[in-house]
């Protein structure tokens, strides 16, 4: 005070009690200065970027009409591609496509951005979003197979697709997976015309702790370059003791998710006057010029519709068009690419008449040959403060979220299923040196060297698709097995001339008896590992509380026991794969290996429908690949 007084003369006196408490008063101003300074860049975190890829305007993209399937005519807005569908490959199409300021296009997604979700933006928050308005929220029909029940395939819908809701494993497969493609009648559809694509699509984010080796027969094809950044996350120390059977590595940056969305349409590419990005629009069918004089019909636009939530039409919204020069591509994935088709008129013609939809091509192939990786699992006890359970409690797991908001750091970088293993139910080797015999089933690897299980460990408590809490003050671990060849097949089918209603999704999980075989081989080798140090030491006890069925143990059920366990549990991957596969049309095949529909004119598909078989593995990677592949070869054609 004597400092002040001398630089600015006489002042009056300071009571001493206001001196005391000057100071204390002073910092407390501060405190709640800096709080509230932190809360409000806390709420920014929630709220998420203030930039957003696509235009809910659909005015813009596409031109009213009075009428569904009046066609396309003068005046409409037109492009010289059309993508449907927003998701893995779409992005990626409309991203490359668009390099050529010469060429024009359009991408029509039903949802909207991701990066709008703050649980998609979080990777290890992605079940809190299945049944919300950012999910179509498919469910099968009850199967016979599993009990009468219905199963849960949560499917994304947001830009990105379920790139945006998934657990972001990034996993090349077995390279037999793409050569038996070839055997199957798709000539230069192997890993070695994708590998380069792999490899272009990718930068890897080394971490220290996690070295990585090229892979023998594959070789180094993680890339440098590329828009997906890929690495190791958050581990903790259950995921360490898994860590020697890890054979796939998690979509992840240093801040937040990566999805196709956030990779490819970047605001770079969102400002090429030659791209636009309708979000909210949910497509009702693709327009077709007439065939004549022996000519195919040919795709020559698309008609598109705002729904706010999937299925839930409420109101009668206006309907637009917009016109295809060149092309158009579907990209819907393999639940609503064949829906969409069979709308548009291509498919059996008992599907299509059955839900009073003209036949414009008769395809018998479309909507079947369906497959999806059937996954079941098991929760542990584990000792405490080993496993990462708490972040799914709302109040243990908030300074978790704070670390993740303020510094996208911690245990919500994590996908969740960090470590995983694939395996030859049918390696006589693995069957001596774990003492768990061989199943008794065919080897159906790829090539005769692919796997057919993956196991599945997530240091904490998983139960129906993350929609049940385990009970108790304890920490839990999960393992599961995966299905990853099955020889069940499905179907998906419209059962009215709208892609506004459901489709009927008849998944028949289990109708082939070699898969519940393969999986009670899988029940037997994960409670193997899990008695198997080191991560026996950090399991107390399996888990047999409230919400979930009795733990199946293989040491004291029959096989016939653990067969009805299965039966009862299962639940599927949300990989479906294969319902407009390459192939000859008189094979059950819908594409020729240009991806062009089979007898139609400008339509293409690029997304997981296409697949003549299922891979033994996570298929996003593959399919960022393919579609990197697909799209230098339309730019090609249309150069």
């Amino acid at each position: 005070m004597n400092q002040l007084r001398g630089r600015f003369g006489s002042l009056p006196p300071i009571d001493p009690v206001v001196v005391r408490y000057l100071g204390p008063a002073i910092a407390v101003l501060l405190f709640a200065i800096a709080g509230t300074r932190y809360i409000s860049s806390l709420v920014r975190a929630i709220k998420g970027p203030t930039w957003h890829p696509g235009d809910d305007d659909l005015s813009k993209a596409g031109t009213s009409t009075e009428a569904s399937g009046a066609g396309v005519a003068a005046g409409d807005k037109t492009y010289d591609v059309v993508i449907i569908g927003g998701g893995c490959c779409g992005c990626v199409l409309a991203s490359r496509l668009s390099e050529n300021p010469a060429v024009s296009v359009l991408l029509l997604e039903a949802g909207r951005a991701g990066t709008r979700e703050l649980f998609s933006r979080a990777p290890a928050g992605f079940t809190k979003m299945f049944g919300t308005a950012v999910d179509w929220t498919h469910w099968t029909e009850p199967g016979a197979g599993v009990k009468g029940r219905k199963t849960r395939w949560p499917r994304g819908r947001m830009l990105g697709g379920s790139t945006s809701i998934n657990a972001m494993i990034v996993h090349h497969t077995s390279p037999s997976d793409f050569d038996e493609w070839e055997t199957l009648g798709n000539p230069g559809w192997n890993y070695a015309s994708l590998k380069p694509y792999f490899t272009k699509s990718q930068t890897l984010v080394p971490n220290p702790a996690y070295p990585l080796k090229a892979h023998p027969s594959k070789g180094e094809a993680r890339g440098t370059t590329g828009p997906v950044k890929i690495g190791y996350a958050w581990f903790n120390s259950l995921s360490d003791a898994f860590i020697g059977a890890c054979g796939a590595l998690t979509f992840r940056t240093d801040i937040e998710r990566v999805s196709t969305a956030t990779a490819y349409l970047t605001k770079d590419v969102i400002a090429r006057p030659n791209l636009t990005v309708a979000t909210g629009a949910t497509v009702t069918r693709v327009l077709f010029s007439p065939a004549s004089f022996g000519n195919e019909p040919k795709a020559v636009g698309v008609e598109f519709t705002h729904v706010e939530r999937a299925y839930n039409a409420e109101k009668a919204n206006p309907i637009y068009r917009a016109t295809a020069k060149k092309q158009v591509v579907l990209a819907a994935g393999s639940l609503a690419t064949p829906q969409i088709l069979e709308v548009s008129g291509i498919g059996a013609r008992d599907v299509l008449e059955k839900a009073g939809v003209p036949v414009l091509v008769e395809l018998d192939g479309v909507g079947e040959n369906l497959k999806d990786h059937s996954v079941v699992g098991f929760n542990y006890h584990a000792k405490k403060g080993v496993s990462c359970h708490y972040v799914a409690d709302p109040l243990k797991g908030l300074p978790a979220l704070i670390e993740w908001l303020r510094y996208k750091t911690g245990p919500l970088t994590s996908n969740v299923a960090d470590t995983i293993a694939f395996v030859r139910s049918t390696d006589a080797t693995l069957a001596k040196t774990s003492g768990v015999p061989k199943a008794d089933i065919p080897d159906h690897g790829s090539g005769g060297v692919g796997p057919d299980i993956e196991l599945l460990q997530l240091p904490l408590g998983l139960a129906d698709h993350g929609q049940v809490n385990l009970a108790g003050d304890t920490d839990f671990y999960t393992v599961a097995a995966v299905c990853l060849r099955p020889q069940s097949k499905g179907s998906v089918h419209i059962k009215t001339a709208s892609t506004l209603d459901r489709p009927i999704i008849d998944a028949k999980i289990f109708s082939h008896e070699d898969d519940v075989k393969a999986h009670i081989w899988g029940i037997k080798i994960c409670q193997k590992i899990a008695k198997t140090e080191p991560l026996a030491s950090l399991l107390v006890k399996p888990y047999n509380g409230p919400g979930v069925p009795a733990f199946p143990d293989a040491a004291t059920h029959s096989d016939a026991q653990l067969a009805d366990w299965v039966r009862g549990q299962a639940e599927t991957l949300y990989h479906p794969v294969g319902t407009v596969k390459m192939g000859a049309k008189e094979l059950g095949g819908c594409l020729d290996i240009h991806l062009r529909v089979h007898g139609v004119q400008s339509l293409r598909v690029c997304d997981a429908s296409i697949f003549p078989e299922q891979i033994s593995g996570h298929p996003t990677a593959p399919l960022i690949a393919i579609a990197e592949r697909f799209a230098d070869e339309l730019k090609a054609e249309l150069a």
